[in-house]
């Protein structure tokens, strides 16, 4: 985000590679602020070094930091945090001025922590004058096509998956037949015996997507994405992951209908989650 003052305010930053320092630097703004919304490992593992290279920026962190194996402070991680992203309007926030005239944080923060002491703390930030939602893990826009954000030659090794090619692709098919997980066998033998002419980079796109954001795929959706995969632009949506591991629980789902109604209250008309797109959306959707 952009403030008036031409300064820059960074939410959950990815890993400062010398290209996207260099696109940072195009924006010529100075980074004042590093905010991390959520707990999970993704999103704080470049906290550290990309806070190393703006020494002068204010790092802010949700609470109740979570590491597995090892439970570790989020210093032995790297992140030195200023103070605690929690809700702007709470007695206990420290922010400074400049960041409230254009911001406001509402924070998920269950009472309970989940499994492996997980705690599924987030929080949402409000750029008022850009009427802009950002958010971490809570909702995703999936893109019918790739973006140029993916890298293509990727994305082709994984829908590159004939027999004997040796490709991402082939792995995951070669996996799913050795385990046989729900039939998957005889779906992998039957698909390999005719060969594909379909696009391996869209292919590898749906797949992509749908081993990321479900738990477990049905066999014939890892081998044919496409059916299940068009189901899924077009609309905002919890990722079914999210749901089933984090949502559903019975020790989130009071905090998260509160944080819900509370986010839905602000006036915002374009949201800008963590993962996938961002694109135009209201409190209604």
């Amino acid at each position: 985000f952009r403030t008036k003052d031409n300064d820059l305010i960074v939410y959950d930053p990815v890993a400062p590679t010398d290209e996207f320092l260099q696109q940072l630097a195009s924006l010529n703004g100075r980074v004042t602020h590093i905010l991390l919304g959520a707990t999970t490992y993704e999103h704080k593992a470049f906290v550290g070094p990309f806070s190393r290279k703006f020494p002068s920026a204010k790092v802010w962190a949700v609470p109740d930091q979570w590491a597995w194996p090892l439970d570790l402070a989020p210093k032995a991680l790297g992140i030195f945090a200023d103070g605690d992203l929690i809700d702007s309007a709470s007695s206990a926030s420290t922010y400074p001025d400049d960041f409230r005239e254009e911001f406001e944080v509402k924070l998920l923060r269950p009472s309970q922590r989940l499994g492996l002491g997980y705690a599924a703390s987030e929080a949402a930030l409000y750029h008022k004058p850009t009427h802009t939602l950002a958010l971490t893990d809570a909702i995703v826009n999936v893109p019918a096509k790739p973006t140029q954000d993916y890298e293509a030659d990727n994305l082709r090794g994984v829908g590159a998956d004939a027999k004997t090619d040796k490709s991402l692709g082939q792995l995951v098919l070669a996996l799913l037949r050795l385990t046989d997980f729900e039939g998957g066998r005889d779906i992998v033998d039957a698909y390999w015996s005719k060969p594909s002419s379909s696009d391996s980079l869209q292919r590898g796109w749906e797949r992509n997507v749908l081993l990321s954001l479900f738990f477990g795929p049905a066999p014939q959706s890892i081998v044919e994405p496409h059916a299940s995969f068009s189901k899924l632009p077009g609309a905002w949506r919890v990722a079914p992951v999210t749901e089933t591991l984090v949502y559903k629980s019975d020790r989130v789902r009071p905090e998260l209908q509160r944080w819900v109604d509370d986010v839905s209250k602000w006036d915002f008309t374009y949201v800008a989650p963590a993962h996938f797109e961002a694109g135009k959306g209201s409190p209604s959707e």
